[in-house]
């Protein structure tokens, strides 16, 4: 069975695909690359957006961006160190296809995967992806969300639960891809075991290690199967919160960080994995 890999670069990723490849064979890895730039394209505003962009309003942007850019500079190279504490990220032993991020959805990049062939298509931080590409594997196109979906759709959805003390409610999704924000059917979703001292980078931490896991456990039960459908998954009717990126604010991380300063603690909550796929 083919699978297809199309994951950004990072220490949650690298732990994620050195797991799977110790048990299942991973055909390709598609890189999404960041750092390069789309085609500019002309920028038109309305009178009334022009009228609210005020300078004040562009300064805050940019500050906006560099905090969370240092702010998730710092937390990547911590959690590299919690994941990796005494060697460099490894190397995957698969074939490793690096392309533009804003040409995952361009006619192309369709075509290249049509040539792959892929059964399943595994996505883990990368843009949205559109109807064109996510319906070319066989067996549908599943995404490793860091939230538990349907209840946290959409970016941050580590911190939401945190902040409003939904402490249940953190964790992984492994879903289908379909044309809402992270509102496919759910093959599992998994439950890290929290302790007081822990924070945002433990937790991911924990995250990544308990995902892996049973990802792999899901990719091997896949091999393992003649199948002539996608494993149907779960379908949850209630639409959740979706969190978009503007929602996150200093405001917000400021006042995660200040609750920690001032003793506030996580409960213990015991390790859990519903698995969907296997009719639980």
């Amino acid at each position: 069975m083919k699978f297809l890999f199309l994951t950004d670069e990072g220490p949650g990723n690298a732990w994620l695909i050195q797991d799977v490849e110790r048990e299942v064979a991973i055909h390709t890895i598609i890189r999404p690359d960041w750092s390069s730039a789309p085609p500019a394209k002309p920028v038109t505003m309305s009178r009334w957006a022009r009228f609210f962009d005020s300078p004040f309003a562009r300064v805050a942007r940019k500050v906006r961006k560099r905090y969370f850019a240092r702010r998730d500079g710092r937390n990547g190279f911590r959690l590299e160190k919690e994941l990796f504490p005494s060697s460099p990220m490894p190397v995957p032993a698969s074939e490793v296809l690096s392309v533009p991020w804003w040409t995952i959805n361009g006619e192309e990049m369709c075509a290249r995967i049509r040539a792959f062939a892929p059964d399943l298509m595994f996505v883990c931080g990368a843009p949205l992806l559109k109807p064109a590409v996510f319906n070319i594997p066989r067996l549908g196109t599943v995404n490793l969300h860091f939230g538990i979906s349907p209840d946290y759709r959409g970016q941050h959805t580590l911190l939401w639960p945190l902040l409003r003390g939904d402490y249940a409610h953190v964790g992984a999704t492994l879903h289908y891809i379909n044309e809402g924000i992270d509102a496919g059917p759910v093959l599992f979703r998994i439950y890290p075991a929290l302790e007081p001292a822990d924070d945002l980078v433990s937790i991911e931490a924990k995250i990544v290690r308990l995902a892996a896991r049973t990802l792999r456990e899901f990719l091997k039960s896949l091999a393992a199967r003649t199948l002539d459908k996608p494993v149907p998954g779960k379908r949850f009717t209630e639409k959740g919160t979706l969190v978009r990126d503007c929602d996150r604010t200093i405001r917000h991380d400021l006042l995660f960080r200040v609750r920690r300063l001032t003793g506030q603690r996580l409960p213990s909550l015991p390790e859990r994995v519903e698995r969907f796929y296997l009719g639980e």
